[in-house]
């Protein structure tokens, strides 16, 4: 049927996608171009009437839509900027703030900039007590590897990881199997009794659970929550276990997560995921005199993103401790190649070894699975402690 020349785009296109979180700015207008819009066809894109028939982006019909109406769009108080998908700046007097605005879920709000911004819910409350750990350094030699979730085979990604490598600390993202399992043959690969974190009990979203020599290591603590987020791909999650040294009491504070996928990158879902872990490991800083940190997980993007860079500075949406690359790995991480997604970080109190004890593990070739995972492991032997 012929469409009308004047379209009421905010009741169809311009309405569905953005009238909810722009309805200060975008309102009932009545529009009569004809390039506009002609109805919503999902929620990424509108069909512009013209010659081309194609999908008109979100980003586009902002840019339309500010031409159509000669305002600028903008993000009105208490609306999410990035509800629609693509990010957009909150009108004047406001700024994005990060909380719990809504239920359980972490999101971002444009907020007057005079008022204060709600932070990430709390962890639990800290010991008033610190917990005294001795000094000196420790070697460990700490292993990451996302081995696939639909990767059952725990004694062949148990026995690839000991054919390399002896750490004593392994990482793993994407482990849909049993951790006891895991950790068996674990223990039978590397001639060595492996456990699985404490705190692990039940699947709470994609991070990177932990397992230990517990000959070398004493589990004090640990756990794993559910990151409240609008992860893609599955609910993310954010492990964290607190190791210590048996012969010489030397603590490490030790745990990762697995960041969603985002083509192009999404650094405020990040950060939300990025928070739930930090959250942790800041609490077990404080808690046994801010002993050292290595982290570690697949973040889905490379060193020189903004995420990553940022999050090495200090910054994740807040302040926080600043983290080094001691895997330091060149080359990719995944069997269809470009460069490493999958690290290993350290606080000050973490240095590497030797040159040349980090980075792969020499195992995978591109364009192949390794032992059921389409990723390769990565290692770093260093030292931590004060």
């Amino acid at each position: 049927a012929a469409m009308p020349s004047t379209r009421k785009c905010a009741s169809v296109c311009v309405f569905g996608l953005f009238a909810q979180s722009h309805a200060a700015v975008v309102g009932e207008t009545s529009f009569t171009s004809d390039r506009l819009c002609s109805a919503a066809v999902d929620d990424r894109t509108c069909s512009p009437l013209g010659d081309s028939g194609s999908a008109l982006h979100k980003d586009h019909m902002l840019l339309t839509l500010k031409a159509a109406t000669g305002k600028s769009v903008c993000t009105a108080e208490d609306n999410d900027p990035w509800r629609t998908g693509t990010f957009v700046e909150c009108c004047s007097g406001m700024q994005k703030a990060l909380g719990k605005w809504r239920g359980s879920d972490h999101s971002y709000r444009c907020r007057p900039s005079a008022a204060p911004t709600p932070t990430p819910s709390p962890g639990p409350a800290l010991s008033q007590t610190s917990v005294t750990i001795s000094g000196g350094q420790v070697k460990t030699n700490i292993l990451e590897w996302n081995v696939y979730y639909q990767n059952k085979d725990t004694e062949a990604i148990a026995k690839t990881i000991a054919q390399k490598q002896k750490p004593d600390i392994i990482g793993l993202c994407e482990l849909t199997t049993s951790m006891s399992e895991m950790a068996t043959s674990l223990t039978s690969a590397m001639g060595k009794r492996f456990k699985a974190q404490p705190g692990r009990n039940g699947w709470q979203g994609y991070g990177t659970d932990i397992f230990y020599n517990d000959e070398k290591w004493d589990a004090l603590e640990g756990g794993v929550s559910t990151a409240s987020c609008s992860s893609q791909g599955g609910q993310r999650a954010a492990n964290w276990v607190v190791l210590q040294d048996r012969p010489s009491g030397q603590v490490l504070i030790t745990g990762g997560t697995h960041l969603s996928y985002c083509s192009g990158g999404c650094d405020w879902l990040h950060e939300c995921e990025l928070g739930e872990l930090y959250r942790h490991l800041e609490e077990m800083k404080q808690k046994y005199s801010n002993a050292s940190v290595v982290w570690m997980g697949d973040l889905n993007r490379n060193v020189h993103s903004s995420i990553v860079k940022n999050l090495m500075a200090g910054y994740i949406g807040r302040d926080t401790f600043k983290v080094e690359d001691v895997a330091k790995t060149k080359g990719s991480t995944h069997m269809n190649g470009g460069e490493a997604i999958d690290h290993i970080f350290g606080d000050h109190n973490a240095v590497v070894l030797k040159r040349g004890k980090h980075g792969s593990t020499g195992q995978g070739v591109t364009g192949k699975v390794l032992s059921g995972s389409d990723h390769f492991p990565i290692y770093s032997i260093l030292t931590v402690g004060r």
